[in-house]
């Protein structure tokens, strides 16, 4: 388990420094670690916006999080429909997590979606 933590910061700092490629194989390759769905479907998704593929961030997220609690996948998918220009639906799912979650983190990702769309 350490060394799947330790693989998905890895992933997650190689985003970060622009190393697209490498993260995707190193979270395509946690796939087949015993990590929960969540956290791994977490990872696909942030590849995905790191690359600006908001649209596959979508495709990916939506499923998962039309049949599941809201959590941060849900703030995910909010952040991809804003991004691609599905402002009502960015809105709406934003006001559900400001709702229904208990993650303080993605009410906080909500709570600044909501002021950028605002801002528009």
């Amino acid at each position: 388990m350490e060394l799947t933590k330790a693989l998905a910061e890895v992933a997650i700092t190689g985003m970060f420094e622009g190393m697209q490629r490498e993260a995707e194989i190193i979270v395509s390759a946690l796939q087949y670690e015993p990590v929960n769905d969540e956290a791994k479907l977490s990872l696909q998704a942030l590849v995905s916006m790191s690359s600006l593929r908001y649209q596959e961030a979508v495709e990916l997220l939506a499923p998962w999080c039309h049949t599941n609690d809201t959590a941060m996948p849900h703030a995910f998918l909010a952040l991809s429909l804003w991004k691609t220009d599905q402002l009502f639906e960015a809105n709406q799912l934003c006001e559900s997590i400001l709702n229904q979650c208990n993650d303080s983190h993605a009410i906080e990702m909500a709570e600044e979606i909501q002021q950028q769309l605002e801002a528009q």
